[in-house]
C-alpha cells in the first residue's frame, strides 16, 4: 500500500511537470499572443462629432488648428497644437487620417514596448499568460499611453549591461515621442518632464553616466521646438503655452474636484500604501532594478492619482488602469531579484498579485462594458474607416450629416443665422459644436469653455478678448454651468467686460444673441461702495446702488491644511447662497458651488439671474435689484481661513432698476381660493432654479382667482411670466394637468389674454418653468 501511494504521487508529479513543460512552450508563441492582444485592444478608429460640452472641446481643438490659431495666445486650454491626435474625430479629412494612423501606430508601439520588456528581463512563460487579462483591462487612455511607452523603453535601456550607440539612438527617438505627447495635452508635458528628470537620476544610479540623460533632454527640447514650428505656431507663444498650462493645472484641483464612491477611495488608499511598501522593500533590500522602475513611474502614478480622484467620475478608470499595469509589470520585475530573505520577496509578490486582482475587479465594477471594448465591437467602424480612406467623398458626406444632426440639437432662427453669418462670433459657455455645424466664423476667447477659466489669470485673459479693438462682433450666450455652479460666477471679469461692451439683440432656443455695442466701454469707471469682513457662514449684506451694477470682490482663502490638500489630493468644496427679501419674508436660493480663486475678480451681485430670460433682461438694461445678501459656506472649515473679505464697487451704467414681477408688492384685490391656502406669494424651485411665485391652488367646483386692480399699464408693456406645477404633484397618481388663464377686465367686460394647459404628471416636457409673454400695448396708459 505505501508503494502504491508513492507511485501515485510520482505519477501526479510527472503530470504536473508535463503540464508545465507544455505551458512553457507557450513562450515561443508570445509574439503571436501580443499581436492578437494588440489587435483585440485597438482604439476606436473614429469618433463622431456631437453636441454638448465634451464633443465641443474636441471640435474646438480641431477647429483651432484649422484656423491657424496660436496656442498659448489665442488658445489657452488643456490641449496643445497636436491635440487633434488625441482622438480621431470626424471633422477634417486630413486631421482625422493623421490621428487614425497615429493612434494605431502608438498603440502597437505600446504593446510592443511591453513585449520587449518581457524579453529583456527575461520573463517566464506564466508572465506572458498573466499579462493577457491585465492588458485587456489596463490599456490606458492616450494621456498615459505615450509616456508609459517611453518609460518602458527607457527602463529597458537601464537594464542593458553594456553601453552602445543604439541606446543613444533609442533615447533620441524617445525624446521625439515625449515631445509629441507634450504638445498633445499639457498634463503629458508635466509627465514627460518627470520622466526626463527621473531618467537623469536612474541613469546616474545605474552608473551609465550623464550622457544618456543629456541625450534624452536635448532631443526632447529640439523636437519640441521643431514640432511647435511645424504645427504653424510662433516660437514666442511656446512660453505662453507652458506658463498658461501650469496655470490651468494649478487651478484644476480646486475648481474641478467632485466626490465619488467611498470604496474607490479605499482602493486608492490601499494602492498608495502598497506603493510605499514596494519602495521600502526596494530600498531596504537594495533592489536596484525595482527601485529604478519605481522612480521612473512616480510622475505617472501621481498624475494618474490626481486625474482619477480629483474629477472623481469615470476618470477613476484611468487611475485603476495605470496602477493595474504598474503592479502587473512590477510583479514580473520582482522575481528577477529574489532576495536572500525569500519570505519578504514572496510577500511582495503576493502583495502585487492581490493588488492586480483588486484593481481588475474594481475596473469591472466601474465599467462592466470594458469586456466588450474590443475589435469585435469596433470591426464595423474599422470597415467604415477603410471606406473613408479610399473614398474621401463619403467622409465629407458623413461629416455633413453630423453637422445637420448637430443643427437639430441647436435650432437657431433663420434671422439669427443670417445676422451672425460672416461675423466674428464667440459662444458661451461651451457649445463650439454649434459654430462648427452652422459654419460660423468662430473667434474664441483664449479659454474657450467658461468652466475652465477658473483662476484669476485665466479669467482676465478672457476678459481682454472682449475689450480689445478686435472683439467678436456677436456672442451666442446660454445660461448653464457644471457641477452646480452659478453660471455668472464662472468667469466674472469676462462677464463684466461683456456686460459693458455688448447689448441684447435677439433670442433663439437656449441662446440669446448679443451684439457689440457702439458705446463699448460704457461702464469702465468704478465707485467704491465699501468693504465687509465676515466669517464663513455669516450674512454678507449687499450695498444698494441705483446708478449701475454692483460687483463684489470676494476673498475666501485656503488654510495651510487646505493648501496641502489642494496639492496632494483635493480641498473641500465651498458654496454661495443668495438671500432675497419679499415683503417681510426672507428666502434663500439653493447652494451653488463657489470657486474661491476666480471670485476675486469681482462677481455681479446686483441681481440673481436664474434663467436665460433674466440674462436677456440684464443685457437689455433692465435690472431687478433683488439680492439682499450672500452667505458663503464650506464642507470642511479646516480647509479654509475663517475670515471672508468682500470689497464692493458700483459700476455706473445706463440701466433701469426694476422689479420685473411687480405683482409681488401688491396685495390682490380679489381672491377665490381654497380655504386651506394660507399664502399667495413666495418662492418656488424647479430643476434647481429658484423663482418668485404667485401660488394658486386649483378648485374643482369653480375657478380659482387672484385679481389685481388699478394696475397702471405703461407704454409698449408686456406681461412676462412662467407657469408650472409644484414638483411634489408630478407623479401620475396625483391627477392630471391644469389650465392656466389670464384675463384683463375693462368696463366690466373680460377678455381672455392667455390660456394654456400643462400636464407635467404625464408629459415630461412640462416639468419646468414654462415661460410666456403677452403683449399689453393695446391697453397702454390705462388702469
Amino acid at each position: 500500500m505505501p508503494n502504491l501511494e508513492i507511485k501515485i504521487l510520482k505519477k501526479d508529479t510527472n503530470i504536473s511537470q508535463l503540464i508545465c513543460k507544455i505551458l512553457s512552450k507557450t513562450k515561443k508563441f508570445a509574439p503571436l499572443f501580443f499581436i492578437l492582444i494588440g489587435i483585440w485592444t485597438l482604439p476606436w478608429p473614429m469618433i463622431p462629432p456631437g453636441s454638448g460640452l465634451d464633443p465641443s472641446w474636441v471640435i474646438g481643438i480641431n477647429m483651432a488648428l484649422l484656423e491657424n490659431l496660436q496656442f498659448g495666445k489665442d488658445i489657452v486650454f488643456t490641449f496643445g497644437p497636436l491635440g487633434f491626435l488625441w482622438t480621431p474625430v470626424l471633422i477634417d479629412y486630413n486631421l482625422w487620417s493623421l490621428s487614425l494612423f497615429f493612434c494605431i501606430f502608438f498603440h502597437i508601439l505600446f504593446i510592443g514596448s511591453i513585449f520587449l520588456l518581457l524579453r529583456k528581463l527575461p520573463a517566464r512563460w506564466y508572465h506572458y499568460i498573466m499579462l493577457i487579462p491585465i492588458l485587456i483591462f489596463a490599456v490606458p487612455s492616450p494621456d498615459f499611453k505615450l509616456p508609459i511607452t517611453a518609460l518602458i523603453f527607457i527602463y529597458t535601456i537601464i537594464l542593458s549591461t553594456k553601453s552602445n550607440w543604439k541606446d543613444l539612438v533609442w533615447l533620441i527617438l524617445l525624446g521625439f515621442l515625449l515631445s509629441i505627447a507634450s504638445l498633445i495635452k499639457f498634463n503629458m508635458f508635466l509627465i514627460s518632464t518627470s520622466i526626463i528628470l527621473a531618467s537623469f537620476l536612474t541613469f546616474t544610479l545605474a552608473r551609465k553616466g550623464s550622457k544618456y540623460g543629456i541625450c534624452l533632454l536635448l532631443s526632447y527640447f529640439i523636437f519640441l521646438i521643431s514640432l511647435w514650428l511645424i504645427g504653424g505656431q510662433d516660437t514666442s507663444n511656446l512660453i505662453g503655452y507652458l506658463l498658461n498650462g501650469i496655470e490651468i493645472s494649478s487651478g484644476y484641483t480646486a475648481a474641478m474636484a467632485i466626490q465619488g464612491p467611498s470604496w474607490h477611495v479605499y482602493v486608492g488608499l490601499i494602492s498608495i500604501l502598497s506603493l510605499v511598501l514596494l519602495f521600502i522593500y526596494s530600498v531596504r533590500e537594495n533592489k536596484r532594478n525595482t527601485l529604478f522602475f519605481l522612480l521612473l513611474n512616480l510622475g505617472i502614478l501621481f498624475s494618474a492619482f490626481k486625474y482619477g480622484f480629483v474629477r472623481h467620475d469615470l476618470h477613476i478608470l484611468c487611475f485603476f488602469r495605470v496602477y493595474l499595469l504598474f503592479f502587473g509589470l512590477f510583479l514580473i520585475i520582482t522575481p528577477q531579484e529574489i532576495s536572500k530573505t525569500k519570505k519578504i520577496s514572496y510577500s511582495i509578490i503576493s502583495l502585487n498579485t492581490f493588488m492586480i486582482l483588486i484593481l481588475m475587479f474594481s475596473i469591472y465594477l466601474v465599467a462592466p462594458w470594458i469586456l466588450n471594448d474590443n475589435i469585435m465591437t469596433k470591426s464595423s467602424s474599422y470597415g467604415l474607416a477603410a471606406s473613408f480612406l479610399t473614398n474621401p467623398t463619403l467622409f465629407h458626406e458623413t461629416v455633413e450629416s453630423h453637422k445637420e444632426r448637430i443643427r437639430k440639437d441647436y435650432p437657431l432662427g433663420q434671422q439669427i443665422v443670417e445676422y451672425i453669418d460672416g461675423k466674428a462670433v464667440d459662444i458661451f459657455p461651451w457649445d463650439i459644436a454649434l459654430c462648427w455645424a452652422y459654419n460660423f466664423n468662430w473667434y474664441p476667447r483664449p479659454v474657450f469653455q467658461s468652466y475652465s477659466a477658473y483662476t484669476q489669470h485665466l479669467d482676465k485673459i478672457n476678459s481682454k478678448h472682449f475689450t480689445a479693438n478686435s472683439s467678436p462682433q456677436a456672442i451666442l450666450y446660454a445660461y448653464k454651468s457644471i457641477d452646480g455652479r452659478y453660471p455668472l460666477f464662472d468667469e466674472p471679469a469676462t462677464f463684466r467686460s461683456i456686460l459693458c461692451n455688448y447689448t441684447y439683440l435677439n433670442k433663439s432656443g437656449e441662446f440669446i444673441v448679443l451684439k457689440h455695442s457702439i458705446n463699448a466701454g460704457k461702464c469702465d469707471s468704478e465707485v467704491t461702495l465699501g468693504t465687509i469682513k465676515a466669517k464663513i457662514g455669516q450674512i454678507i449684506q449687499i450695498p444698494k446702488y441705483n446708478n449701475g451694477f454692483v460687483f463684489g470682490y470676494i476673498e475666501l482663502n485656503y488654510s495651510l491644511l487646505g493648501k496641502i490638500m489642494r496639492i496632494l489630493y483635493k480641498p473641500s468644496t465651498a458654496y454661495v447662497q443668495f438671500r432675497f427679501k419679499f415683503k417681510d419674508t426672507t428666502y434663500y436660493s439653493k447652494k451653488f458651488r463657489f470657486i474661491p480663486d476666480v471670485a476675486k475678480n469681482g462677481v455681479l451681485l446686483s441681481q440673481y439671474v436664474g434663467n436665460i430670460n433674466d440674462l436677456k433682461r440684464i443685457f437689455s438694461g433692465k435690472v431687478a435689484r433683488d439680492i439682499d445678501a450672500i452667505v458663503l459656506s464650506v464642507d470642511k472649515p479646516l480647509h479654509y481661513k475663517r475670515d471672508v473679505r468682500v470689497r464692493f464697487i458700483g459700476v455706473p451704467a445706463n440701466i433701469n432698476i426694476t422689479n420685473y414681477l411687480p405683482l409681488y408688492n401688491i396685495e390682490p384685490t380679489e381672491t377665490n381660493l381654497l380655504p386651506q391656502q394660507y399664502f399667495i406669494s413666495g418662492v418656488g424651485v424647479i430643476n434647481g432654479e429658484l423663482r418668485p411665485i404667485i401660488y394658486e391652488h386649483p378648485i374643482t367646483s369653480d375657478r380659482a382667482i387672484i385679481a389685481f386692480k388699478n394696475i397702471a399699464i405703461p407704454e409698449k408693456a408686456k406681461l412676462r411670466f412662467s407657469i408650472a406645477l409644484d414638483p411634489n404633484v408630478w407623479s401620475p397618481e396625483k391627477g392630471d394637468g391644469v389650465v392656466f388663464e389670464i384675463y384683463i377686465k375693462e368696463n366690466k367686460s373680460e377678455k381672455l389674454l392667455f390660456s394654456k394647459y400643462i400636464d407635467p404628471k404625464n408629459n415630461p416636457e412640462d416639468r419646468k418653468w414654462n415661460d410666456f409673454e403677452v403683449d399689453l400695448s393695446a391697453w397702454q396708459g390705462k388702469r
